[in-house]
């Protein structure tokens, strides 16, 4: 296998601190053309410089043109910029065109659903071998940083499949609620972003509205519940306990978070009705 091409699309906060280091990396790799394409049609705002690579000077600029430019300013001179948002047309110039090899890599570094269909919708059209790698993202729209997202991969290699698409484990992108952006910012786009691969993880919030449920199940003027039934609201049951935000938490707060984790559960099992999990997709850590 050889890696013809690179792209990225995405160069904010996942994308710019992977690019510099994959392009060092591709660089130097055997089986691998240094040649790595940024795709972004966003620009740095002042709320940037908290979590990503951006700096005063950075301000206002297009996010893919100023990480080529730091990329190059390291001794990088294969990466190259694409400053604007990609959609299938555009895809399809970019990955079907005999340009892009006979094996090219994509990693899709956005927070936006609709991107990351469009992306597995036309490698899936490619003929020869491919790579897809779509990285995990926190919504931290509240400052709590509650949902956490993993990383997938898949592809085509010597025209067998390998890896599992997320389209096929998440609704959100085989059914995006929301729409590429064509133009302006991410505070720009706000209403159809970010959607993201959504997994139940045990937030703090989380349990003690599960205990709030298991309140009002046991409230003594109330009629006793024939079951309790507990289903996952996305294509995961549960990931287990939430480590997002863990850097603001203390011991006390973890250890009260834990010790909460485990009245739920003992809760649950002591219930006095039958308590039903339908547990479809991962059941992990506390969840399962």
């Amino acid at each position: 296998m050889f890696i013809d091409t690179t792209l990225v699309i995405g160069a904010g906060g996942t994308g710019g601190l992977l690019i510099p280091s994959l392009a060092r990396l591709l660089a130097y790799h055997p089986h691998a053309s240094a040649h790595l394409l940024i795709a972004d049609g966003d620009r740095y705002e002042e709320h940037n410089q908290s979590r990503q690579l951006c700096g005063p000077q950075q301000l206002g600029r297009n996010k893919a043109e100023a990480m080529a430019e730091h990329c190059q300013s390291l001794g990088l001179s294969h990466v190259t910029a694409r400053p604007e948002y990609l959609d299938k047309p555009a895809l399809r110039r970019l990955l079907l065109h005999p340009a892009a090899g006979q094996c090219p890599l994509v990693v899709s570094a956005v927070d936006n659903d609709a991107s990351r269909a469009a992306v597995i919708a036309v490698l899936e059209e490619r003929t020869g071998d491919w790579l897809h790698v779509t990285t995990g993202n926190a919504d931290d729209s509240d400052g709590r940083g509650r949902i956490n997202t993993s990383t997938h991969w898949h592809g085509v290699l010597h025209s067998q499949p390998i890896g599992l698409s997320p389209a096929l484990l998440f609704e959100n992108i085989a059914r995006p609620g929301d729409a590429i952006p064509a133009h302006g910012t991410c505070v720009a786009q706000a209403p159809s972003a970010p959607q993201l691969i959504s997994a139940n993880a045990l937030s703090a919030d989380l349990v003690e509205e599960l205990h709030a449920v298991l309140d009002e199940a046991e409230a003594p003027e109330g009629e006793c519940p024939r079951a309790l039934v507990l289903r996952g609201s996305q294509r995961h049951f549960a990931a287990g306990f939430d480590l997002a935000g863990l850097d603001r938490e203390t011991d006390a707060s973890l250890a009260y978070r834990f010790l909460r984790i485990g009245l739920l559960l003992e809760r649950l099992l002591a219930a006095p009705y039958p308590t039903v999990a339908v547990a479809e997709g991962a059941a992990v850590g506390a969840g399962a």
